[in-house]
């Protein structure tokens, strides 16, 4: 998009904005005549004129800004790097520019910048908000389970004292196999709370 706006709006000058993925996957037009790892090198790069003060928002800063003057093909070149502090997003390149239009091709590249932002804090937001439903879907399987889970084990526990031989074992392994249920229930009901379950085990306090 960023790419499109700044064609359309100097539509004389060649403008390319390659994304980090691209970059490192080696996606870079011919055109711009830099290699994979001098943009590389760009990203990686920290801005020495990195400050807390910048035009529009005191904490956020561009950073990387160079103009060119290719010695063979006499070209203005423009190179921007989309960072918010350390995070880069990846470079805009612009071939051929107008000195007057550097400074509106870094708005709208700040622009960019701060659209990618808000969509990493939209992507974090929504996660959260999955998690807490996933969460409410887990206390309402454990409400939902935990009660018929009470009724077998009660019942298997009365029959485990009136068997004998080979129906007490059966009986048993029923038992254990409840238990776990149980155990696994009591888990869920500990995730849906946001908290971990703690295992009690009797002590003796005379010791």
């Amino acid at each position: 998009s960023l790419e499109n706006a700044l064609r359309s709006t100097y539509s004389s000058e060649e403008w390319y904005v390659l994304s980090e993925s691209a970059i490192d996957e080696d996606r870079i037009p011919s055109a711009i005549g830099r290699s994979q790892a001098y943009l590389q090198n760009l990203l990686a790069e920290e801005d020495e004129d990195y400050c807390a003060e910048s035009m529009d928002s005191g904490t956020f800063v561009l950073s990387h800004l160079t103009r060119e003057i290719d010695e063979e093909s006499e070209q203005d070149i423009v190179e921007l790097v989309l960072r918010y502090k350390e995070r880069a997003y990846g470079i805009v390149v612009g071939i051929d520019v107008d000195q007057d239009h550097i400074d509106q091709a870094e708005i709208l590249s700040r622009a960019s910048v701060a659209a990618l932002k808000n969509l990493e804090l939209f992507e974090t937001v929504l996660e959260s908000e999955k998690l807490a439903v996933l969460g409410r879907v887990a206390a309402g399987v454990t409400h939902e389970m935990r009660n018929p889970l009470a009724f077998i084990l009660a019942n298997i526990r009365m029959l485990e004292t009136e068997l004998d031989n080979e129906h007490v074992l059966a009986a048993r392994d029923v038992r254990v196999g409840a238990e776990r249920l149980e155990n696994i229930l009591q888990d869920l009901s500990s995730f849906s709370r946001g908290g971990t379950r703690i295992p009690l085990n009797n002590m003796d306090l005379t010791e």
